[in-house]
């Protein structure tokens, strides 16, 4: 599910984040990173300014156990190659500076694509334009004004979709630590056609995962009589799904309410690295409900979040490399 991954860039971000991001992205398992910008001009121009970018992340990465142990300890940040007055960095992306080198060899391999249109239409695109097995958001938080004027490309993305979207957080403590290689993830299920996507994950040998939670979340039944049946059958649900699973240990958890609100809590309760979500694709009645299940818990949630849509096929997307960049 992770072998390729999109990340869209509007090629004014620091290397160091952008490194952090490639970097976290090497532990779900991702061989291949396509940095994608979306422009309304000239595609040319924005064609050689991302591949200078994409050299000089290459550099960067490269430069990386050299500069973790010099003197200077500046993490050896890169000058921006479209402007040199950009290598200031703000007191917050000061403190980000590597502590733990990894080299470039283990890091997926950079591509670029340049598309036109609007942002959030752009980047759904994209998987079939260069044969994405998933998109990539990296988190930046908006305030609530900014979410009702100018609205969030992040969840216009999750909404519209048709492949798995990462909202990736906390990806700036890849530089400053080093991070266990296995994951605890939660996978909130409603016993739908996601399971069958999310499961073959766990076995695939891309993100390592030590613990696997799976949640369901669902309101409680008018009477005891009705409520009993339910869960018996959630239970069935959590047993089955916990046998088809491949990890080393399994926990199953029923919970009654709001999945808006249930599933982010459950999540920082057992302090996951990851949660897994799926959203229907269909656009009124329980789809819409299971929708916006998925949007707000990606964006309410302080650790990175999965959506997968139920439609997703791994690998429909395929299709010969483009341009790479290797060291």
């Amino acid at each position: 599910m992770f072998e390729v991954a999109i990340v869209p860039l509007s090629m004014r971000e620091p290397l160091r984040r952008v490194h952090a991001i490639r970097k976290s992205l090497a532990k779900y398992g991702t061989e291949r990173l396509v940095l994608l910008h979306a422009t309304s001009g000239r595609t040319d121009r924005a064609d050689q300014e991302l591949s200078a970018y994409a050299e000089s992340l290459e550099r960067y990465a490269t430069e990386q156990p050299r500069a973790a142990g010099g003197p200077s300890g500046d993490g050896g940040t890169l000058p921006h190659p479209s402007d040199a007055d950009r290598t200031r960095q703000s007191s917050e992306e000061a403190s980000e500076e590597t502590s733990v080198a990894v080299s470039a060899e283990r890091l997926p391999a950079l591509e670029t694509h340049v598309t036109t249109g609007a942002p959030a239409t752009a980047i759904v695109r994209s998987p079939r334009e260069c044969g994405a097995s998933f998109i990539c958001i990296p988190w930046k938080r908006k305030s609530w004004l900014q979410r009702t004027l100018i609205g969030s490309t992040t969840k216009d993305v999750v909404r519209m979709a048709d492949v798995p979207v990462l909202v990736l957080k906390g990806y700036r403590r890849a530089l400053s630590s080093q991070e266990t290689t296995e994951a605890r993830v939660v996978y909130a299920t409603d016993f739908h056609e996601v399971d069958a996507v999310v499961l073959p994950f766990f076995s695939e040998g891309g993100l390592a995962v030590s613990e696997l939670h799976i949640l369901h979340v669902g309101e409680r039944a008018p009477d005891p009589i009705a409520e009993q049946n339910r869960i018996a059958t959630v239970i069935a649900g959590l047993n089955r799904l916990a046998r088809e699973a491949v990890v080393p240990k399994v926990e199953r958890i029923t919970w009654s309410g709001n999945p808006k609100r249930a599933i982010p809590r459950y999540g920082r309760l057992v302090n996951a690295d990851l949660v897994i979500v799926g959203k229907a694709d269909t656009a009124g009645g329980v789809g819409a409900i299971l929708g916006s299940t998925a949007e707000a818990v990606a964006y309410a949630h302080r650790i990175s979040v999965l959506v997968v849509p139920r439609s997703f096929s791994p690998h429909r997307f395929d299709r010969p490399h483009e341009r790479t960049y290797s060291t």
